[in-house]
């Protein structure tokens, strides 16, 4: 977590050098969207939480040793498991034991892994103290953890109440999570000359939380943000770390290209993601090509809530045609609306499934050995909420149209005969103009099945292998917000 060229040596060591006087401070370069969530949130979907942007979380263990949050444990496996960069934060309280509350902590977590933020003292309350006593209070919080953990904490803060209730140059040098609702810049307390994190909002949302949650950004880059995490990356830690792209595939799964001779990218490789609130898609296991598909609903909305995306690359460069697999029962909307996005190439589609058998084709292309290549189908299709119709998410196939050198003598693609492929409409996006709120805002419950079944979507299938974001691809990967501090 640390930020630029120089600032990554700032959040490495995380040495702050303290100005005469607060000012407004930017970020060094690019940042990163994070949040803070308590048992308030609910329970979250994790994955969906990673898929929406999300790259770290500071989760609460308690507030003070006199309310423990019920959902930590279930927050912290939840967010490493998504690949989610995780940390823990406790809400202080001045006037109690100090050394109890860190103690607290430390034997709830257990012990910080390789991957983990550090963990972050939660400053905003005085309790009617003074500021040396508050200081002083602070001072022993941390002591106790870097003795038992042996890692520097970040102290969160907001500029006035640490300028007013606090007053101490004592903690400088530590990492700053500021805490500020403004537009624009953080403006920090004088003690502080940089900020690490800026908590800018309580009133986020996110897919797979069903609440307002904070929402902070991290001053730097994905590798910062790694450089500010505890413990020597490992293969198996569930953290793709940069230079395990092309040497852990159990961290960092990777999106293999498709034959020169053709093949399929299908929902359960890591070329396929899933996108939008995991409450609306639904997997069946068993149908459609290989182990199962996905389905969602379609609707008359502007900006699409529900989409998935399959990265193609192939290992030749040729022509090559692309084709969707389709089933009569899911995929049911006409509407629908695909795309095909390469270098200097993006088709948009509605499929024509009214003669469509198991396959329908998408277009033929002309692609580069290794081009990042793409196919996405979303759920604003223009569909009456009244009667929605599904939209299907399950495999490509890549057939090669030109001779493969090593196809052998007749040089057709390795790809099975899958019968008549239906035609397409491609006259452009042509859905009628959808009106309504976007998302789940306003819009109301989305159905799915007239006989009010919940078919549950992890049936079969691992949904966080489906939704792992492709910063950990090294090949044909994918890559998404900005609270005044108030917290409870």
């Amino acid at each position: 977590m640390s930020r630029l060229p120089v600032p990554l040596l700032v959040a490495l060591l995380m040495i702050v050098t303290p100005r005469a006087s607060a000012e407004t401070v930017c970020a060094d370069g690019p940042t990163l969207d994070g949040i803070d969530v308590a048992h308030y949130q609910g329970d979250i979907d994790w994955a969906a939480v990673r898929a929406d942007g999300v790259s770290f979380a500071f989760i609460r263990v308690s507030h003070s040793t006199h309310t423990p949050d019920r959902l930590f444990e279930q927050n912290w496996a939840g967010a490493k498991q998504a690949g989610v960069i995780r940390g823990v934060y406790q809400y202080f309280r001045p006037a109690d034991d100090p050394v109890a509350q860190a103690n607290y902590m430390l034997e709830r977590v257990g012990s910080l892994e390789p991957g983990d933020l550090p963990p972050v003292i939660d400053v905003e309350a005085t309790d009617d103290l003074a500021p040396d006593q508050i200081a002083d209070s602070v001072g022993r919080w941390i002591a106790r953890v870097e003795e038992v953990w042996g890692v520097r904490p970040i102290i969160y803060t907001g500029k006035y109440f640490w300028q007013d209730n606090v007053a101490s140059t004592r903690f400088a040098d530590y990492p700053l999570w500021v805490a500020q609702y403004r537009q624009g810049c953080p403006d920090l307390p004088s003690q502080w000359s940089d900020w690490v994190i800026w908590q800018t909002s309580d009133s986020g949302r996110f897919n797979g939380i069903d609440a307002n949650t904070d929402t902070d950004v991290f001053n730097g880059d994905r590798a910062a943000l790694l450089a500010l995490t505890v413990g020597e990356p490992s293969c198996g830690d569930g953290i793709c770390h940069g230079p395990e792209e092309a040497t852990c595939p159990e961290d960092c799964p990777v999106c293999e290209a498709v034959p020169a001779s053709g093949g399929y990218v299908d929902d359960a490789t890591p070329c396929f993601e899933r996108f939008g609130p995991a409450q609306y898609w639904r997997y069946e296991a068993g149908q459609g090509f290989g182990e199962g598909l996905w389905w969602t609903n379609g609707f008359a909305t502007d900006t699409r809530s529900n989409w998935a995306r399959w990265h193609v690359r192939v290992a030749d460069t040729g022509r090559y045609r692309l084709s969707a697999s389709v089933h009569p029962e899911f995929a049911q909307s006409a509407m629908a609306p695909w795309a095909v996005r390469g270098p200097g190439e993006e088709d948009l589609y509605s499929l024509d499934l009214g003669a469509a058998s198991e396959w329908v084709v998408l277009g033929e292309f002309q692609m580069g050995a290794q081009e990042a290549w793409s196919v996405e189908v979303s759920d604003n299709s223009g569909d009456a909420p009244d009667a929605p119709r599904r939209i299907m998410a399950d495999a490509i196939r890549v057939e090669r149209l030109d001779a493969d050198p090593d196809a052998g003598p007749d040089g057709g693609p390795d790809v099975p005969d899958a019968g008549a492929d239906a035609p397409l409409d491609t006259g452009g996006d042509n859905r009628p103009d959808a009106g309504g709120p976007e998302g789940d805002l306003g819009r109301g419950p989305r159905p799915f099945d007239a006989d009010g079944v919940d078919r549950q979507p992890d049936a079969g299938a691992d949904p966080d292998r489906r939704t792992r974001s492709a910063e950990c691809s090294a090949a044909g990967g994918a890559g998404r917000s900005w609270s005044w501090f108030r917290r409870r």
